[in-house]
């Protein structure tokens, strides 16, 4: 069995204090939010439905829309996976000054 990370309680407690703050929280969410409207819009500029993008990345269709809704942070093994399928780099995923080709 794969071992799977867990934050400690002192993290978790870091983390919430830290969000308490409305321009952590402001700038958490963007980061979420951005990186889900690039994933679209690169998904879109390749023209593939969600379904087709969760079937060549191997991550759930559901997952995939939640991402692009920015209600869900990707982690790097997903990005990784979804930005192989978008045949493209982690970085310009996430880099949005970069112009899609």
């Amino acid at each position: 069995m794969a071992y799977k990370w867990k934050p400690s309680a002192s993290q978790r407690r870091a983390f919430a204090e830290r969000m308490k703050d409305p321009a952590e929280q402001a700038a958490y969410e963007t980061c979420r939010e951005k990186t889900g409207k690039r994933i679209a819009r690169l998904r879109v500029e390749m023209g593939i439905s969600q379904m087709k993008l969760a079937e060549l990345s191997g991550v759930g269709y559901s997952h995939i829309a939640r991402i692009e809704l920015g209600r869900y942070s990707v982690g790097i093994d997903t990005l990784s996976k979804i930005a192989s399928a978008l045949d493209c780099s982690i970085d310009f995923v996430k880099n949005e000054k970069q112009s899609i080709p």
